[in-house]
């Protein structure tokens, strides 16, 4: 499925679009990507679950899932909406937790019947493996969504919808591998997070990945501009990128590979009206910090470890004032609350990497900053491009199929680059090196899409094959790629 994507790359350097004499220059970025099923709540995605385990079930039993369902007592839940069919008053918590009850105990039932059929199939079989795929989504969704909660004397239990949702909850059936993401904390959405590589220089895609949209910003960037360097057969010297790359942890892993990564240090937590972190004068060459009243400790705590990215720990230490220094201080009340029992004064807290983030807090305050802010530009345009060209939305369901689509609209945007750079647009004289290009580009996509149309082929044919046991066909449009109408002229 990267064919498309690395024939385009291979063109930009036959064609001496892109030149690797020297170290190469990426711009990074994500945007979010839009899932393609349906996402519902608690109640929906229960009964959802429930009809994937007996449409499994039914299937090893030779029956429509309907006929199937009505036989063990559970046939609402093929009905047009579980919600829309039960009688129950949603603005009375009694009746709520009522029906969140029946559907729980009737969740239950529909694992117990799993249990019952798999002990009568071969393990390892596809249709025990296709009912413990539908057993695990059910589970996963009553895990993730309901907590139960005790009466205050303690003498009874009821099931509750939880009230702060998890990063990792899965909030569609149709598309499990969908996720709750955020870009900023008013901008919230239900999909995945599109990450690319621009080459600064020629504008050119260099790398395409596409992350959980729970997943931090940064997450395999470094991957990302390693893979970059391979598939231009160059060295990558500097990576401009936003807030969201520039944390410690990332930063010393660039360093490690002997990249430069050039991004805002993110915004420390908000202290009030408090002094900030940043109001407090750290030397590390001394091991000392001092305070806005000219007070310095060299004293240093250790916090204790905290879970960093990708599981690993870090140890947390912090520079300690001591209370009697704090307790005469004239700037105690702009320092820290006074109703805080403890038994230090002012605690600022020392970073693992803050010698790195130092110095990228120098970095923002001089000149070259502001180049930094015109080049990184590069890759929000050529994110604008990919989302003209149908990236906002995904067209199919799953992180596979979503990564096929976003290489395949990267090769795109790659192509139609490089035309436009040959002078290959509509009212442009072509000369004979163009020429060479737009035919280098046309086998490109024509020997691409003939394998993606043969893919298609033959996947469309298994799931004919699959037929025996569904409750609906499966639609061939599904599979079907739409005309392009972004650039109808083109």
């Amino acid at each position: 499925m990267r064919l498309a994507f690395e024939r385009s790359l291979e063109l930009a350097k036959k064609t001496g679009y892109v030149r690797n004499s020297k170290p190469v220059r990426l711009a990074m970025d994500t945007s979010q990507i839009l899932g393609r099923g349906a996402v519902k709540d608690t109640y929906n995605l229960i009964s959802e679950g429930i009809r994937q385990v007996l449409r499994a079930l039914a299937r090893v039993k030779k029956q429509k899932p309907q006929d199937y369902a009505r036989s063990q007592g559970l046939g609402r839940h093929f009905g047009s909406s579980i919600k829309g069919e039960s009688e129950v008053a949603w603005e009375d918590e009694d009746s709520r937790s009522r029906f969140l009850a029946e559907l729980v105990a009737e969740a239950h039932r529909a694992l117990r019947l799993a249990c019952e059929v798999r002990n009568e199939l071969e393990a390892g079989s596809p249709a025990e493996q296709r009912i413990e795929a539908g057993c695990q989504l059910l589970a996963t969704i009553l895990l993730q969504d309901l907590e139960v909660k005790r009466s205050p004397d303690g003498s009874s239990e009821k099931v509750a919808i939880k009230k702060q949702a998890s990063g990792e909850r899965i909030c569609s059936v149709g598309d499990p591998e969908m996720r709750h993401g955020r870009k900023s904390a008013s901008q919230r959405f239900d999909g995945h997070k599109l990450d690319i590589a621009t080459e600064i220089d020629s504008h050119l895609i260099t790398a395409v990945n596409v992350l959980e949209g729970s997943a931090p910003d940064d997450e395999g960037a470094l991957e990302m501009a390693e893979e970059s360097g391979r598939a231009l057969e160059a060295e990558v010297g500097e990576v401009l990128a936003d807030c969201a790359f520039g944390d410690g942890e990332n930063r010393q892993r660039f360093k490690e590979a002997g990249i430069e990564l050039r991004a805002k240090v993110p915004v420390q937590g908000n202290n009030g009206e408090h002094f900030k972190k940043s109001d407090f004068q750290i030397d590390l060459e001394a091991n000392t910090c001092t305070c806005p009243a000219g007070q310095t400790t060299s004293e240093v705590r250790p916090l204790g470890w905290r879970e960093g990215k990708g599981g690993s720990k870090v140890h947390q230490e912090a520079y300690v004032f001591a209370k009697e220094v704090c307790a005469g201080c004239p700037l105690r009340e702009s320092c820290f609350k006074q109703s805080e029992k403890r038994n230090w004064g002012r605690v600022v807290y020392r970073h693992p990497q803050e010698a790195l983030l130092q110095e990228a807090r120098q970095w923002q305050q001089s000149p070259d900053f502001d180049r930094f802010r015109k080049e990184r530009q590069v890759v929000e345009h050529r994110i604008a491009r990919m989302m003209q060209l149908g990236m906002r939305q995904a067209r199919y369901c799953g992180h596979h199929k979503t990564l096929f689509q976003a290489l395949t609209t990267a090769a795109v945007a790659n192509l139609t680059l490089i035309a436009g750079r040959g002078g290959l647009l509509p009212g442009a004289e072509i000369s004979t090196s163009a020429q060479r290009v737009a035919s280098a580009a046309t086998k490109t996509l024509q020997t691409a899409f003939q394998s993606v149309r043969a893919l298609l082929r033959a996947a469309h044919g298994r799931l004919r094959q699959a037929q025996i046991g569904r409750d609906r066909p499966v639609r061939p449009s599904i599979l079907a790629f739409g005309a392009p109408s972004s650039r109808p002229g083109f």
